[in-house]
């Protein structure tokens, strides 16, 4: 059987088109993945460098809290596998914008890793308590900004004497309360709640009250 010339030239151009798209993967596996972890590796050590100089830190480490960001990037990979994928072969400047896109918020969610590894920080010196920037009272507007990716690398520096009421709710995040509103601090159990609720008690001058909600067994 004669195979026409259009579907042979047509077959070809497929094949030329999905070996590209392999090398483009492979360049994410070669590049991508390194470059984004050495960018939340340097975070982290910038974030040790800023805040734990100083003598009398109470640091509250939560490893569990790695499991949101890592998720978060395993489906930005596999996200960006996909779109190559469906779009080499037709759309390549579309590819090579997702490609750049995934690479900005994979950087942003190895920034939000280390964030989260470096946990929540107390520190007598500046008499401040620091945390992973806290996300919920974000509004229209703020998502429209896309501050829940530009802020993702951010922490969160609130005054230990500018907190009046400290409060836990059934499950495993404090919220503390001042003038600058109302923070959230979340952990995956409730000791390293309690901890983090201990070490700013001991450390502010001016203690403050503590709510009790109801809790669960859980």
């Amino acid at each position: 059987m004669v195979i026409p010339e259009n579907t042979r030239s047509m077959a070809v151009a497929q094949k030329k088109n999905q070996g590209g798209a392999n090398l483009v993967l492979m360049a994410i596996g070669i590049v991508f993945i390194p470059l984004v972890l050495t960018f939340g590796l340097w975070h982290y050590m910038r974030l040790r460098g800023k805040y734990l100089k100083s003598k009398g830190v109470r640091r509250v480490v939560d490893i569990w809290n790695l499991g949101v960001p890592f998720y978060s990037f395993a489906g930005v990979v596999l996200g960006t596998y996909m779109l190559i994928i469906t779009t080499y072969s037709n759309y390549q400047a579309l590819s090579y914008a997702v490609i750049i896109v995934a690479l900005y918020i994979g950087i942003k969610l190895a920034q939000r890793s280390a964030s989260c590894y470096f946990g929540a920080a107390i520190i007598p010196e500046s008499g401040t308590v620091v945390f992973p920037e806290d996300m919920a009272g974000y509004g229209i507007e703020d998502y429209i900004k896309l501050k829940f990716i530009r802020n993702l690398s951010r922490m969160d520096e609130v005054e230990l004497n500018d907190i009046e009421k400290i409060s836990r709710q059934s499950g495993k995040r404090l919220y503390i309360h001042g003038p600058f509103g109302s923070r959230g601090i979340s952990f995956t159990n409730k000791q390293k709640r309690d901890e983090c609720i201990a070490a700013i008690q001991s450390v502010a001058k001016r203690k403050p009250t503590l709510i009790n909600e109801f809790e669960s067994s859980n």
